[in-house]
C-alpha cells in the first residue's frame, strides 16, 4: 500500500468514526435519565435563554442564578452579534477556562423559568454540584474562576445536565442544548 492511499484510508476511518460519534452524541439527546421525584419538600428552577441554562436558588430572600460557562462567552461575547470566528475557536479549542457566574434577581420570572421538584436530599446534591463548580476565588464582580473545563463536547447545558443527573433528576443521557433539558420541565 502505497503512502497516499494509507492516508485515503485513515482519513475514511476518522471520517466514518466522527459521523458515528456525532450520531451517537445526537441519540443521547433524546435518551431520558433519572426520573421526576416524588417528593416536593423543595424545589430549583432552570432558567433558559433558548442557549445557555443556569440553574436557580432561592436563597436569603433572593434567586441566585448560577451559570457555569466558558471564560470567553461570559466576559468577551455580550451578544451573538459579538462573537466571532476567533472567540468560537478560542472557547471550543484553545482557551478551556471557565466561570461560575451568580447573577441574583428578587424576582420570579414564570416565563424564563422552569420549575424542578425535589427532596431536600437532591436539592443539597444540586447545590454541592455548583459548590464543586468553582473556586472561592473572584474574578471579579459576579463571577468566580471555575473548575473544569469547557470544550465543545462539554458545554453549560452538559454542565447542567450532570447536576441533574447526579441528583437523580430527569434529564437527557447528553446533551449539548438546552432545549433537550428543559423539554422534561414544561
Amino acid at each position: 500500500m502505497n503512502f497516499k492511499k494509507a492516508i485515503k484510508e485513515i482519513l475514511k476511518i476518522c471520517g466514518v468514526s466522527s459521523l458515528v460519534l456525532i450520531l451517537i452524541m445526537f441519540a443521547a439527546h433524546y435518551i431520558p435519565t433519572g426520573s421526576y421525584s416524588e417528593s416536593s419538600e423543595r424545589e430549583f428552577y432552570l432558567s433558559d435563554n433558548g442557549a445557555h441554562i443556569d440553574i436557580v436558588l432561592r436563597e436569603d430572600s433572593v434567586f441566585k442564578l448560577y451559570g457555569w460557562g466558558s471564560k470567553v462567552f461570559f466576559t468577551e461575547v455580550d451578544t451573538f452579534d459579538s462573537l466571532t470566528i476567533g472567540k468560537l475557536y478560542r472557547t471550543l479549542i484553545t482557551d478551556p477556562s471557565t466561570l461560575v457566574r451568580v447573577q441574583k434577581t428578587f424576582y420570579f420570572d414564570s416565563f424564563n423559568w422552569k420549575t424542578v421538584k425535589c427532596s431536600e436530599k437532591q436539592y443539597q446534591i444540586i447545590k454541592k454540584h455548583i459548590d464543586e463548580s468553582h473556586y472561592n476565588s473572584e474574578y471579579m464582580p459576579n463571577y468566580y474562576n471555575g473548575k473544569d473545563n469547557y470544550r465543545w463536547y462539554y458545554t453549560c447545558n452538559t454542565w447542567v445536565n450532570d447536576g441533574l443527573k447526579k441528583a437523580g433528576l430527569k434529564a437527557p443521557l447528553y446533551t449539548l442544548t438546552s432545549e433537550s433539558i428543559t423539554k422534561f420541565y414544561n
